[in-house]
């Protein structure tokens, strides 16, 4: 390792493990600075800010004001933080514009930049990735997605590739901080332990697994069934646009609360779990050994095996689309439990009301007085019908 002080940028991918590192991460800070280990910015809302401004997503009114002063707030942490290495992970910065990203660089100071990717198979990234979209308020149907995916363009800027392509993300961020100081981690395949991946990243950030071995961290980002995904993806067709386009509100509300903690608790009438259909199992295998010819030839630095990269036939299935039966019964439970909670919390706040009354109260009239108003008003009314 370089004597030089080191800034690790952890750009994603979305849906490659990254809900679980950063739980771990986040926790556990304490943990990591006795290993001489920060992460910048300290506080996770300034994380997302600052994300916001890299990716040029700001909007204003939707987004916090602030977003707009984040890159100065990092700049001032980063001058400050006297760790040796440090880390900013953030799942959604991956397809951020060259500029920002190196206007992002350069706040770094005389650090030297490493650039992290966790990368999935394509076989489960893919059906992963439109759930996302869904938890992100889109509506847009899977068979559409997966039309949209089979356009592999060279510049896939503006596609959905974008944020997926992993040759032309290397050379984006390469051609920044160079392709020797770009790190690939792959996912290991479905049912490895959950610690292969922690082993392989903490190589890549180059410290000891053993503080965050030991953490507990649940799963942040549940995965929904095929039934459960498309009652999501209704409620966001039927909700307001303004709400939609809500970030913080639709997050808390919506994808928190009601798809990771209501939808996912019905696993039986949730569905199956998504993958790709076996009709295009040809194509997502040739994108995956394209890519990884590419990878091989980049000169980055692989972490794990390019062999995880290559998705195995359970990763394909043919299923059936949700019928509507299955779509209204699980909504209906849904909305069960969302009422059965909400007249609970009145039935618990009733009784608390209750014992907080004094002993004697006296009832309230039958019928409520009339004001003076009223009473002038009525008597107006009488004598005009009087004259009629």
């Amino acid at each position: 390792m370089s004597a030089r002080p080191r800034m690790y940028i952890h750009i994603g991918l979305q849906k490659t493990g990254t809900s679980y590192l950063q739980a771990l991460l986040w926790d556990h800070q304490e943990r990591l600075s006795e290993t001489g280990f920060a992460l910048v910015p300290g506080e996770r809302d300034d994380n997302d800010q600052l994300m916001l401004w890299v990716s040029d997503r700001y909007r204003e009114g939707r987004d916090p004001d602030s977003v707009v002063t984040s890159l100065d707030r990092f700049r001032e942490e980063m001058a400050a933080c006297s760790a040796p290495q440090v880390l900013y992970t953030n799942e959604s910065l991956a397809d951020a514009p060259s500029d920002r990203i190196a206007t992002f660089i350069e706040a770094c100071g005389d650090r030297e930049v490493h650039v992290i990717i966790t990368a999935r198979d394509l076989g489960r990234l893919i059906p992963s990735s439109w759930q996302q979209l869904i938890k992100s308020s889109s509506g847009v149907t899977y068979d559409r997605f997966l039309a949209e995916m089979q356009q592999v363009p060279e510049d896939p800027t503006g596609t959905r590739w974008s944020n997926r392509h992993l040759p032309f993300l290397i050379a984006k961020w390469g051609g920044l901080v160079g392709n020797e100081n770009v790190h690939l981690v792959t996912v290991p395949p479905a049912g490895s332990s959950t610690e292969i991946l922690l082993e392989r990243f903490c190589q890549a950030i180059e410290i000891d697994p053993e503080p965050l071995r030991a953490a507990e961290a649940g799963v942040a980002n549940p995965g929904l069934g095929t039934v459960a995904t498309e009652v999501l993806r209704q409620v966001n067709i039927a909700l307001p646009q303004e709400l939609r386009k809500s970030r913080r509100t639709y997050g808390s509300v919506v994808k928190r609360y009601f798809s990771n903690q209501v939808l996912v608790g019905f696993s039986e009438k949730g569905g199956p779990r998504i993958k790709v259909p076996t009709a295009h199992q040809d194509w997502v295998v040739q994108v995956s050994h394209d890519h990884n010819a590419a990878i091989a030839a980049s000169g980055c630095r692989v972490i794990g095996d390019l062999n995880d990269l290559i998705p195995d036939d359970a990763a394909f299935a043919d299923q059936a689309q949700p019928s509507p039966e299955e779509v209204s019964e699980l909504a209906a439970a849904a909305i069960a439990e969302l009422l059965t909670a909400r007249m609970k919390t009145r039935r618990a706040r009733a009784r608390e009301t209750k014992k907080t009354m004094p002993t004697e109260v006296p009832a309230p009239p039958l019928v409520t007085p009339m004001t003076t108003s009223e009473t002038g008003t009525i008597g107006r009314l009488r004598r005009r019908l009087q004259r009629r």
